[in-house]
């Protein structure tokens, strides 16, 4: 049976390549998808109805970086300076099952729509194969999100543990993987599959920086990276590769597709910046030769707003999140 939803009379921000304004407009949606956007009334037989006058009707908002499973440990590192609380993260990232990744991401899902996102990045660099891929796309998509799974790597560092280290190859594969058996649902346009390196210079080398960027460029999918995200960044370039700018050093490395006709957007996570400042900000760099800029989630506090801010719904018993946590 076909679902029939009529929004009637709300002033619609169509973000249409007009920038209309239609107040007041109504919008048809039929099985979850619009199907017709109106300065008129439309009549459809048998259809719900839902009176907008005095409201507004936008597109769904997207969040262009997150980091999902945080949802459920949020709060437990707090106060750490960057280095110390990116180590206990990684620790504890490892100590989750599949069905942890699936639930947190799956309650952080229902947190973003509540806020009116309804697409989600969501920037992963732990990995067990490809099962917590799955249990990520698994708990968005079971909210009716859209979600954009970013499968980064990492292949050196001093901070992320041993087991979370991937070589090239191994991490490529997984990738191709993931993109073969969601091929219908990113035809639907439900959910996209990225590559990357995690964190250019501190966690992925120059050969897995290069060797993401020429596999995204084969397979027509996008990257995802923490660039220059802190000093820690900074320094490590300078220390293992020479080079003053983590920008500077993916760009003489051919990594950083940034060349007119490709338009890579940069995001921003802002609470960031304010709690670990970096000497280089990248977004001007990557935005002077791009055509979109977006708001990520602030990562130092754990991606969300606590749990217990919410009105309603599931919170998460920090008792359980240490437990959970304890290799940390």
């Amino acid at each position: 049976m076909i679902d029939e939803l009529l929004i009637e009379a709300a002033a619609v921000v169509t973000m249409d390549p007009d920038d209309r304004i239609l107040a007041p407009g109504w919008i048809h949606v039929r099985d979850g998808r619009i199907a017709a956007v109106s300065a008129r009334p439309i009549d459809v037989a048998g259809a719900r109805r839902l009176d907008g006058s005095g409201t507004v009707a936008v597109p769904g908002l997207v969040n262009a970086h997150t980091h999902l499973f945080q949802t459920l440990i949020r709060g437990l590192f707090e106060g750490l300076p960057f280095a110390e609380w990116l180590r206990r993260i990684y620790h504890c990232g490892l100590g989750l099952d599949a069905e942890d990744w699936r639930v947190s991401a799956e309650l952080g899902a229902v947190e973003s729509l509540r806020s009116g996102v309804t697409t989600i990045l969501d920037h992963q660099f732990l990995h067990d194969g490809t099962a917590w891929s799955d249990a990520i796309i698994g708990g968005v998509r079971a909210t009716g999100a859209r979600v954009v799974l970013a499968r980064t790597s990492m292949d050196l560092g001093d901070l992320a543990p041993a087991e979370s280290l991937e070589p090239v190859d191994v991490a490529l594969a997984a990738l191709d993987d993931l993109l073969g058996r969601h091929r219908q649902a990113i035809a639907d346009r439900t959910v996209r599959v990225l590559g990357g390196p995690n964190t250019p210079g501190v966690s992925a080398s120059d050969g897995l920086c290069v060797a993401a960027a020429r596999h995204a460029a084969d397979r027509g999918i996008g990257l995802s990276m923490h660039v220059a995200e802190s000093p820690v960044a900074l320094e490590s370039v300078a220390r293992r590769y020479g080079v003053d700018g983590v920008v500077r050093w993916l760009d003489g490395l051919d990594a950083l597709p940034v060349e007119p006709s490709r338009r890579t957007p940069s995001t921003s996570c802002p609470e960031r910046s304010r709690s670990s400042p970096s000497e280089e900000s990248p977004s001007p760099t990557i935005q002077s030769a791009t055509s979109s800029s977006a708001m990520g989630s602030p990562h130092y506090q754990s991606c969300w707003p606590r749990a217990s801010s919410l009105r309603s719904g599931p919170t998460v018993p920090p008792a359980t999140a240490a437990r959970t946590c304890s290799r940390s």
